[in-house]
């Protein structure tokens, strides 16, 4: 079975994958994000990895922190209903 391809250091994020920090940085677990998307855990997982890959990042922690300093998740107080 060949091994997926990650995407380059450096490659944009997309869409659903901001989408997905977005859920992170409020503190959801993987099964409330795969629950809240309408997707099985392991897509969520799938899709951090090449966040992972994408950032440079180590954990999903170092990825919300790199993606918050890169401009790419809303900072404004209250946009989000949590």
């Amino acid at each position: 079975m060949p091994t997926p391809k990650r995407p380059a250091l450096g490659t944009p994020l997309t869409a659903r994958e901001i989408e997905i920090l977005d859920a992170f940085s409020f503190g959801r677990s993987t099964a409330e994000v795969a629950s809240q998307m309408f997707v099985t855990v392991n897509t969520v997982k799938s899709h951090l990895l090449r966040i992972n890959s994408r950032l440079g990042s180590r954990d999903r922690a170092h990825a919300i922190a790199i993606a918050y300093r890169r401009g790419l998740l809303d900072t404004t107080p209250g946009w989000h209903a949590a």
